[in-house]
């Protein structure tokens, strides 16, 4: 069965690559900070604090003006990680996670808040629909994972975990890193919709894995799983979950 979601996603990553590639790129060759993660992983947090310390930042979900801009952030995940790289060749790759169960929480939480404060009804979730959306996070992260290997333009931390935000400010050199706060969010889902997300897991056979703020290995076919513990293995000074 064709999963309208995941098509949405694929149509809004190749529009992305396009006007990349059809836009102004300003001056190649100046650095730049593009944060990748999933939205509802704190971007609005990490714009403003390289904001606070003198770089001109973009936030939106909307086309990343590169030319005009020198830090990235909201929907990372549907940027052509590949492509900015090319492109922009001095930049750095931020990629902010935070454990999967508490993205997708996160993730529906917004939906119901937006149909409510609209005067609109409850939106309707399917299992499938969660489930769509843990296989698409955990296959981006799996995917930055594959392509960094080996690179020095990357850093991956868990906005969860203590100390985090202060790991990537030493990295680059940032003033004023906020201290991780415990997750608290998914207020607006009701106990079925929360029932449902957890039966989404089970039927995945990783409900062990919910909390795992990076790639969950049992999602990903065996090869890749390999290169995963490689990739962690190698990078372990740069990575921070």
């Amino acid at each position: 069965m064709i999963d309208p979601h995941g098509i949405e996603y694929w149509l809004v990553r190749l529009r992305n690559r396009i006007s990349l590639r059809l836009a102004r790129k300003g001056d190649r060759e100046h650095p730049r900070v593009f944060i990748m993660g999933h939205p509802h992983t704190a971007t609005t947090v990490l714009a403003r604090l390289f904001e606070a310390n003198g770089y001109n930042s973009q936030h939106t979900s909307r086309r990343w003006r590169t030319d005009a801009h020198e830090c990235f952030a909201d929907r990372g995940n549907y940027q052509p990680l590949d492509l900015l790289r090319a492109t922009y060749p001095n930049s750095m790759f931020i990629l902010n996670t935070r454990p999967s169960l508490h993205y997708v929480r996160n993730r529906l939480d917004r939906q119901v808040r937006k149909r409510l404060r609209k005067g609109r009804n409850r939106p309707r979730f399917s299992e499938r629909f969660i489930r769509g959306e843990i296989l698409r996070h955990n296959a981006f992260l799996l995917e930055f994972a594959e392509a960094s290997r080996g690179r020095d333009d990357f850093l991956v931390f868990n906005i969860e975990s203590p100390g985090g935000f202060q790991f990537m400010a030493d990295w680059m050199g940032l003033e004023g890193a906020p201290e991780a706060r415990p997750y608290s969010g998914g207020r607006y889902l009701s106990d079925e919709e929360s029932s449902l997300i957890d039966q989404a897991y089970e039927s995945l056979g990783v409900a062990g894995e919910r909390l795992n703020p990076f790639v969950i290995p049992d999602l990903v076919p065996p090869e890749s799983r390999k290169n995963l513990a490689a990739f962690l293995e190698e990078h372990r000074d740069r990575i921070r979950l």
